[in-house]
């Protein structure tokens, strides 16, 4: 980006978009407006030269951004898990229940069931998981 003299006219470059820029010799010094990028550049003085503006720092790539429908696709993926395991939880609860109730019913009626305590256990291991975080399907 050197600065080139005649008698009548300076001629330099600018520092953002590196268009040659010519004025007449009295605006050595001053400031004015790119025509090519509108960014503020200095005309050098007579016979100097115009240093290079620093070189900026290449953006960092940034993260991809997701289109609307993968966060709608995430958000219901979200939903139905929760869905998931309420629908787990519920019949991990439903089923110990039930078995508490069949349980009291047989020992009213003298007769000792052996599945109630067997899905007692069913249930109480599928609310154990839930709340643990996993999940059936996986």
């Amino acid at each position: 980006m050197g600065a080139a003299t005649t008698s009548d006219v300076i001629a330099f470059s600018c520092g953002e978009c590196g268009r040659t820029i010519r004025c007449p010799a009295s605006y050595a010094g001053k400031t004015a407006r790119c025509p090519g990028c509108k960014q503020a550049v200095r005309a050098p003085l007579e016979g100097a030269t115009s240093r290079p503006k620093a070189e900026k720092a290449a953006p960092r790539p940034a993260e991809p951004r997701r289109t609307p429908l993968e966060a709608a696709r995430s958000a219901h993926a979200t939903r139905v898990s929760r869905q998931i395991d309420n629908t787990q939880l519920a019949g991990g609860l439903l089923a110990m229940g039930g078995a508490v109730v069949w349980f009291v019913i047989g020992l009213q009626a003298d007769v000792i069931f052996l599945y109630p305590p067997v899905l007692f256990v069913a249930g109480l291991a599928t609310v154990v998981r839930v709340y643990a975080g996993g999940r059936s399907d996986e």
